[in-house]
């Protein structure tokens, strides 16, 4: 029997480990505190049949991967149904989660013609089984960056995973990490960037790419940037291995300013 006695006026991290751990004592059964309005919830869904006012369960589900983003609570998981997603706006990840869609050919999000697709900006954060179409006329497919305003040199993003993703037609580079130490990058695949790059590395440490494609890409199917002008960090220990496919006019682009 787990017992918990906090009352706050909003949802603490110890609060929602405790939730999480109550979950998987449960058989990882989905956990919600009615006391609150968002990050009360272990594990939602987001379904084409949802609205964003019900509790986020298979049979209530949410309407809006944001909505499903907001409710769940850090280290929790957001389930997206097969489907397709228009975001009206960026979607960001902005606290530890899975989100899993259900597969590259199933989950299809179709992003805004501005600004980023996805925007992460947090440790632990998991993307799987989705296409991401666009921004095609807004910057890129996904950026993943720490602390997106007032960083410092020091800052870092840490321990990012992308898998079974598709990114597909983003203005700017699909899939852009930057001051981020620890990634894994399996299984996906990058196409038709109109200004910009498959996949760039900048201020990254400690990263594996692996299974992954990159096609038709302006600028280069895989860009190492190694300059630090932002993040005290250069481009280190970078795995490259031979089951990547780069089938760009540059395959990969090396910066070689520090």
């Amino acid at each position: 029997v787990i017992s918990h006695t906090y009352l706050a006026s909003a949802p603490t991290a110890e609060w929602q480990q405790g939730m999480l751990d109550l979950s998987a004592d449960n058989g990882g059964m989905s956990i919600q505190d009615q006391a609150y309005q968002s990050s009360n919830r272990t594990s939602v869904t987001v379904s084409n049949t949802g609205s964003d006012t019900n509790q986020g369960s298979p049979l209530s589900s949410l309407a809006s991967i944001q909505a499903g983003i907001n409710a769940v609570v850090a280290g929790g998981k957001v389930n997206v149904a097969a489907g397709t997603y228009a975001a009206s706006g960026e979607i960001d990840v902005n606290k530890s989660l899975t989100l899993a869609g259900a597969g590259v050919g199933s989950t299809i999000i179709n992003c805004s013609s501005s600004g980023y697709g996805m925007f992460v900006d947090a440790d632990d954060v998991t993307l799987s089984g989705f296409t991401l179409n666009g921004p095609a006329a807004g910057t890129y497919g996904i950026k993943v960056q720490p602390n997106p305003s007032g960083y410092s040199p020091s800052d870092r993003l840490l321990d990012f995973t992308i898998e079974n993703v598709a990114i597909n037609g983003s203005k700017k580079t699909g899939l852009d990490l930057n001051g981020v130490t620890g990634a894994t990058i399996d299984h996906v695949t990058v196409s038709n960037t109109t200004n910009g790059n498959g996949i760039a590395l900048t201020y990254r440490a400690n990263v594996t790419l692996t299974n992954n494609t990159t096609a038709n890409n302006a600028w280069s199917g895989l860009a190492l940037y190694q300059t630090n002008t932002v993040y005290d960090q250069q481009v280190n220990n970078i795995v490259v291995d031979g089951t990547n496919t780069l089938n760009d006019t540059i395959p990969v682009y090396a910066e070689d300013q520090s």
